[in-house]
């Protein structure tokens, strides 16, 4: 076990420390207690110290490791960036000269990595633009900078003899998850709206807008089913492959949210909706709430839940962001409003293109920030790192080799750090055809791969909140303050 040491700090900065100490035993894969009170420590207990300016007395533990601190108050206040170490990129002060980990885990916990991004160079949902992301101006999107700091931590440790083998939060030793998701965002092109929208974009020059308006109107006229009304398509593959997924639903109109012209048009209240999402059910897969761009509030979480958890008679416990609009400025707002909603993740953790917003590969736990991790009530976020336009160039903005380097570095991470992979694939994207053409391949050839691994474990997110957490609880066996 290990004892993690973090006392003499001030009480607003302990629990920060807490949380990062949590985030990172996690990650160790070992059971730990973290100490921010300076309790009695046995002689061989190992001991990974990082204490304040107001800590007392020393350590008499024969296995003691001694963490440099670069940390200062206010913490957002410290500039940190990346640095090799030890073959490792990791995301560290840059004002030191021996690595100072647990600050650099709290830096990309709480998001200050991104806090020098002004609004002029956001776009109009404050959102940063991949291009002008710190991370990916590093050129660190791909790279787990938060999970290598931790192995840099297990490296040292290792020294100590302390040999300590890769987490295992998914069942058995040496699998890694994976969870196909589905946003809802435009499921029927047999509409005035998709029409009109596909024909507007069909003017402006897209032929492959064009493609869509010019099919959605023939199938229409000839009464041919509707080419993005994909649910049963979709049950029919995964059900093939052994697979439920995660649908995320946008619940239409709700008293008290403004309705944005990005929101997508439909009733989940309408018998087709309702129809779906009692199928769904039925087959074993979750259903998730979609956000509307507005309704960020309380009571509109409260209000959206509550509705479309009427519609699909049954709990809903998880969320995304549609545009992954949650708070840009203050990602931890918006996770604190959803748990005081009652959901218990979240998955809309995206840098808007393939790559890690957070440098982890592994679910966080920001609720780490607000209150007591030890309180049992726990809320989950999931960093989605594929969605389907990512892995499709002339949506991207790159080329096919570029996406598949990125993608082959991506799953080799998760398959030897053993983390989770989130993948995002619309509804409507199994068509294939007009706008979504070429969409489907990247998702098939993907599922080839992963289906070929007898350590790859599919799972709803919901299913992977829940081994998480039991995971988590199995790992930490206390925490002092």
């Amino acid at each position: 076990m290990i004892h993690f040491l973090i006392d003499g700090w001030s009480k607003h900065i302990c629990q920060d420390l807490i949380w990062s100490c949590y985030e990172i035993g996690l990650r160790l894969g070992t059971p730990f207690l973290i100490d921010s009170v300076g309790a009695e420590i046995a002689a061989d207990q190992v001991v990974v110290g990082y204490r304040g300016p107001a800590a007392v007395g020393g350590v008499e533990s024969n296995r003691y490791l001694s963490l440099p601190v670069a940390l200062s108050d206010p913490v957002e206040e410290m500039p940190c960036g990346h640095r090799e170490v030890s073959g490792r990129s990791l995301w560290i002060p840059r004002e030191t000269s021996e690595p100072d980990v647990i600050s650099g885990v709290l830096h990309l916990l709480r998001f200050f990595h991104e806090s020098q991004i002004g609004d002029h160079e956001r776009d109009d949902l404050s959102r940063i633009p991949p291009t002008r992301h710190p991370l990916a101006q590093a050129g660190f999107f791909i790279e787990p900078l938060l999970d290598n700091n931790v192995e840099y931590l297990r490296a040292r440790l290792s020294q100590w003899g302390m040999d300590i083998p890769p987490p295992c939060p998914w069942g058995k030793r040496g699998e890694y998850a994976v969870c196909l998701t589905h946003d809802v965002d435009g499921p029927r092109l047999h509409t005035l709206f998709a029409l009109a929208r596909s024909a507007i974009y069909a003017l402006r020059g897209d032929r492959f807008e064009r493609e869509s308006a010019e099919l959605g109107l023939l199938s229409w006229l000839m009464r041919r089913p509707d080419p993005y009304w994909n649910f049963a398509h979709w049950q029919s593959l995964e059900h093939g492959l052994g697979i439920a997924s995660t649908y995320f639903f946008h619940p239409g109109r709700v008293p008290g949210i403004r309705r944005h012209p990005r929101d997508p048009r439909y009733e989940t209240g309408s018998p087709p909706f309702t129809r779906v999402l009692l199928e769904l059910r039925g087959s074993g897969c979750e259903i998730g709430l979609h956000n509307p761009i507005n309704g960020h509030s309380l009571a509109a979480y409260q209000s959206a839940k509550e509705k479309l958890e009427k519609c699909s008679a049954g709990e809903v416990s998880g969320c995304r962001g549609h545009y992954w609009a949650i708070n840009w400025k203050d990602p931890l707002a918006s996770w604190r409003g959803m748990q005081q909603a009652g959901f218990s993740y979240d998955a809309s953790m995206s840098p808007m293109a393939l790559g890690l917003r957070q440098g982890t590969l592994f679910p966080t736990t920001p609720s780490g920030h607000w209150q007591a991790l030890d309180n049992g009530d726990r809320f989950t976020v999931f960093p989605t790192a594929v969605m389907d336009s990512y892995t499709v160039p002339r949506a991207a903005g790159t080329d096919h080799h570029f996406i598949d380097q990125a993608m082959d570095r991506l799953l080799k991470s998760v398959i030897q750090r053993r983390g989770i992979l989130v993948l995002d694939w619309h509804v409507r994207a199994l068509s294939n055809v007009g706008a979504w053409q070429g969409y489907l391949v990247p998702l098939l050839k993907m599922l080839k791969t992963l289906m070929e691994d007898s350590q790859c474990r599919f799972l709803t997110l919901e299913q992977a909140r829940t081994h998480w957490s039991r995971y988590a609880k199995d790992l930490c066996v206390g925490i002092m303050a």
